[in-house]
């Protein structure tokens, strides 16, 4: 049996719910004609710091749809990677606690 359990998912939609005085600094994700994550405009990231984390969009697992898209996601598992289990956790890089 195969269980995934570090993994990472950015749902198009993830920062739709961001509203009021942080809408004009929420991140805005960015797709290439193939449906592929491709960049982030982050108009609230602080200045950059050489040799910090969190690495620039996109990141690994940017060369498939299922970064962003649950179907996709589930399909790559049964298909392309024969998982059979995932394990959830949440995210809490350092880009998502600055709202």
């Amino acid at each position: 049996m195969i269980i995934d359990c570090d993994t990472h998912l950015m749902p198009r939609d993830a920062f739709d719910g961001v509203a009021g005085r942080f809408s004009q600094l929420k991140p805005a994700l960015k797709f290439n004609d193939q449906d592929l994550y491709v960049d982030v405009e982050f108009p609230g990231y602080p200045a950059e710091m050489p040799g910090t984390s969190p690495l620039l969009a996109p990141g690994s697992g940017a060369m498939f749809r299922s970064l962003w898209n649950i179907e996709d996601r589930m399909s790559d598992y049964d298909h392309r990677l024969g998982i059979e289990r995932h394990v959830v956790l949440p995210q809490f890089s350092g880009w998502w606690r600055r709202f």
